[in-house]
């Protein structure tokens, strides 16, 4: 691009030697016009500044993030100095035309979309470089309205702003999105209305607004992506607009949308289910078929890509029968590639398939042996190699460590085949990152250890010139989250998290640019010492989020800026803490993190349920605080949850646990009717919205019915209420509910409130019924109901203050069913 630039301004520079000597011997007289020595030959029409503009936009040391100029500058300046000179010397052949233009665009549109660069931009930046498209189509449009005919806008120049504007759009940036649409519907609306063909959109078009629709990751993207591909078939078929014909690249664009519209199996917000995903991928498979439209390799890697991330439990079939077509085909660009097989392995991993190492491990062999045979052009690649390590390290079995490292050896070895290739991998961060994951994940006492030996490794190597075995941030963030996961040895993994947290803090300030402390790493640290459920662990968490806001506060920097997780991880270190004040403490932090929310630079993170329920928790259990205090104070959060629900903030809505924890403490506050008001209010809500998070499940009716019990209302109306909350329940159940049904604890407490009224003797038949039923369900199956040592002693009390001896041995009896004859139950039967 620079070389093409550098060409074009020498012949600008001959050919205003030419034009000057021209001017100059017409001036003097010339004695018969100056001859052919003053003739202007070399003349840089708009051909030239298009190609040399056009360069720009194949610069891929540009596009990959290694270029240090601005192509969207360069190309703008190269075309003003065109401008300049038409304007000096007036030659038609040096007015910049609407090819001239639109190569621009393709700049613009290459710099918006590219791989390597295109991350790096802001979405301001971005945005900027769409306005700055759009008021190059409105100086066409402009001129041409006032009759300049050589840069009127063609179906180019619209195609490219879509580019521009679809290589904008992304989740945190849906307006992009938003302007795609709107052109591409003023192109069909002006070509359906006036048949100009300029103004027809092609497939180009319909393409590119597909990937813009696409990186919206909106929750209708997907059936937007569909109803655009639907829209190119239904124009071409009916001969509305031939050019409209969608081919494998448009088929592409939508299986990428569909791929974008999941995330570790769960819709991002929206209403596509893994199925519906992937039976939407299978029907744009076979229309290709139907439509003649080869399934060429990228679109059979995008839909082993869409079953990857749809969760469906057919995934693995589906890929692996999309594999096998590929091998199948006779189409030469439909054969497996190394992306195809990298996929293929990476859902192995991500399926939880206990085979997924040997699985992985074969589909490498396979790749290696068909490289270095001739069989195949594809060789194995660095993802290869870490599909089968990520594959150990995920498969958490105890030989996964030393099994990854025999990877990396391997990996290292060259291998030669029949064919007289060779092959030769050296291993790279992500190889080792693997590895320290295998380690993390493992129960090796020497775990901690052996990552601190890899990582001061890996800076030794990168040091002496290994620049591809640097440490990044996801390195020690494998090592951090891996730490932070370990049930053993806790409060030792959390002062290495932490280390380890320190060492990227000083790798960075010493200028190392793949070191970058971020909110996931420093949320990681404190949720390892969040688990300690100690003070001095909550007192760590603090202080390091305390680290976190004056870091973003005085850098500005987003990704130290703590977010909901970070919150919730601290909030929950003092709400399990079980110290005096720590629901205090807690309810403190909510406060600040509310009051933060309210300022631009906190804008998005606000608090959600779960960080409201951390602090309603900790109320719940509190010791310190009196029950009925306690109870006051976690409504009161409930309360302010709804009120942030009501006003625009859907992710603070109460949902289950939360009514579930504030009926739990009004339970231990001995307050039932408040208890079984908020369960109603619970079950109300749930049919008003279809919240399936609200649905009511055995938790909240047992802690009503144990607020009942706990309570000191009279015997007769608490058991009246626990008698109907209890036959709901069970009514539920068998209407299909099964969350709600009694399991030991429903049935022990109840089972308590009948001892209460034992001079009824109603109530104690009721007490053995409810019993003789529990018994019944354990031996049918349902290990949940299982009587536990309190429910046989709530009835044998009962049973022996009314002096119904005989019920009491048939007690007995019942217990040396389920238990056995062990001492306790000959105990019980002398007490007896």
């Amino acid at each position: 691009a620079v070389r093409a630039e550098e060409l074009l301004h020498v012949m600008i520079s001959e050919y205003e030697r030419q034009e000057t000597e021209q001017a100059s011997s017409s001036g003097s007289g010339g004695g018969g016009g100056g001859g052919k020595n003053n003739e202007v030959w070399l003349i840089p029409s708009t051909y030239c500044v298009s190609a040399a503009v056009s360069a720009w936009s194949k610069n891929s040391n540009m596009m990959l993030g290694r270029g240090d100029v601005d192509a969207i500058q360069r190309a703008t300046a190269t075309i003003r100095r065109m401008e300049e000179l038409h304007s000096k010397y007036g030659r038609a052949e040096t007015k910049a035309n609407e090819s001239v233009y639109n190569s621009l665009l393709a700049v613009i549109a290459f710099v918006n979309n590219g791989k390597g660069a295109g991350k790096e931009l802001s979405v301001e930046q971005r945005n900027l470089n769409g306005e700055y498209a759009e008021s190059i189509v409105r100086d066409m449009e402009e001129r041409a309205a006032q009759g300049d005919t050589s840069v009127v806008p063609s179906v180019r120049t619209y195609g490219s702003l879509i580019q521009v504007w679809a290589g904008a759009a992304s989740m945190s940036n849906p307006g992009a999105s938003d302007r795609v649409e709107q052109i591409l519907h003023h192109m069909e609306d002006v070509y359906k209305s006036t048949g100009e063909k300029r103004m027809q959109p092609n497939f180009y078009c319909y393409t590119n607004a597909i990937h813009g629709v696409a990186r919206s990751q909106r929750p209708d993207a997907p059936r937007k992506a569909m109803e655009i591909v639907e829209r190119m078939e239904y124009l071409s078929d009916s001969g509305k607009n031939t050019e409209a014909w969608p081919n494998a690249h448009a088929y592409c664009a939508v299986l990428n949308a569909l791929a974008k519209s999941r995330y570790s199996g769960r819709a991002v917000g929206s209403a596509l289910s893994g199925k519906e995903v992937g039976d939407m991928t299978d029907q744009l498979l076979e229309r290709m078929k139907s439509r003649n439209v080869p399934v060429d390799r990228a679109a059979a890697n995008a839909a082993i890509n869409v079953w990857a991330r749809s969760g469906d439990p057919r995934a693995v079939q589906r890929a692996e029968s999309i594999v096998a077509e590929m091998e199948a085909s006779t189409y030469s660009r439909a054969s497996p590639d190394t992306s195809t097989w990298n996929s293929l392995m990476n859902l192995y991993t991500k399926s939880g398939d206990s085979r997924a190492p040997e699985r992985t491990q074969n589909i490498l062999n396979k790749l290696e042996r068909d490289y270095l045979d001739g069989a195949s052009a594809f060789r194995p690649q660095v993802l290869s190699y870490s599909a089968v390590l990520q594959a150990w390290a995920k498969s958490g079995r105890p030989e996964a460590p030393k099994e990854a490292e025999r990877v990396i050896t391997e990996m290292s070895k060259t291998k030669t085949g029949s064919a007289g290739k060779t092959l030769t991998m050296q291993p790279t961060t992500i190889c080792y990152d693997a590895l320290i994951e295998a380690y993390a994940r493992s129960d090796d006492p020497n775990a901690s250890q052996n990552i601190d030996d890899i990582l001061r490794a890996m800076e030794d190597r990168a040091s002496a010139g290994e620049t591809a075995l640097m440490p990044t941030t996801r390195t020690f963030q494998a090592a951090i989250v891996g730490l932070s996961r370990r049930t053993t040895a806790k409060e030792k993994n959390a002062a290495k998290a932490e280390q380890l947290l320190r060492r990227m803090i000083d790798l960075q300030r010493s200028g190392s640019h793949t070191i970058r402390p971020n909110n996931f790493v420093y949320s990681a640290v404190i949720s390892t010492y969040a688990s300690l459920n100690s003070s001095q662990g909550a007192a760590k968490a603090y202080e390091l989020l305390r680290e976190m806001l004056a870091a973003f506060n005085e850098t500005g920097d987003k990704a130290i800026r703590p977010n909901q997780v970070t919150w919730a991880a601290v909030i929950h270190a003092f709400a399990n803490s079980n110290e005096v004040g720590s629901a205090e403490t807690a309810n403190s932090l909510l406060q600040k993190m509310i009051e933060l929310s309210r300022l631009p630079a906190y804008a998005g993170v606000t608090p959600n349920a779960v960080v409201f329920n951390s602090v309603i928790q900790a109320y719940s259990t509190s010791s310190d605080i009196d029950a009925a205090v306690a109870a006051e104070r976690a409504e009161d959060i409930l309360s302010e949850m709804k009120e942030l629900a009501q006003s625009g903030n859907g992710h603070a809505r109460p949902d289950g646990f939360s009514y579930a924890t504030v009926i739990a403490a009004q339970s231990r506050a001995g307050n039932p009717r408040r208890a079984e008001e908020l369960l109603e209010e619970m079950k109300d809500a749930t049919a008003d919205r279809h919240d399936a998070t609200l649905k009511a499940s055995v938790v909240p009716y047992t802690s009503v019915i144990q607020a009942y019990v706990n309570s000191s209302m009279d015997a007769d109306t608490a058991i009246a209420k626990v008698e109907a909350l209890l036959q709901e329940m069970w009514e539920l159940a068998s209407a299909g509910v099964i969350d709600v049904k009694p399991n030991g604890g429903s049935c022990t407490a109840a089972l308590q409130m009948y001892s209460r009224g034992f001079d009824d003797e109603a109530n104690v038949a009721k007490a053995e019924a409810l019993l003789q039923r529990m018994i019944g369900e354990y031996e049918a199956g349902d290990r949940k109901l299982k009587p536990g040592q309190k429910a046989f002693a709530a009835v044998l009390d009962a049973l022996v203050k009314v002096g119904d001896d005989q019920a009491a041995a048939r007690v007995v009896a019942m217990k040396e069913r389920v238990y056995g004859d062990g001492p306790s139950v000959s105990g019980e039967v002398g007490a007896v």
